[in-house]
């Protein structure tokens, strides 16, 4: 999707009163809450903890921070299957 349509949606649901509503709507009905997909996203996040080990990264003394939503967080949930 286009950043800028995406921005211009949070800005118009963030300035009208109780905007969450039709925002949470609109992203089961056409957004990434349509139908998550927790295999793919676990294999995803799998193939960027293997691409980081591959390179070196020191896991044990890393300190990772996510930025995003957080609706469906399964990069610190695998993150933390593999660290915790």
């Amino acid at each position: 999707m286009d950043y800028r349509i995406k921005m211009l949606g949070y800005a118009v649901f963030g300035n009208i009163p109780y905007g969450e509503i039709p925002y949470q709507w609109l992203q089961k009905k056409i957004g990434g809450l349509k139908n998550p997909d927790f295999k793919a996203r676990f294999q995803r996040n799998a193939l960027l903890i293997s691409a980081l080990a591959a390179k070196g990264f020191k896991f044990s003394s890393a300190r990772i921070m996510e930025i995003g939503t957080g609706r469906i967080p399964t990069s610190p949930v695998g993150f933390y299957l593999v660290w915790g």
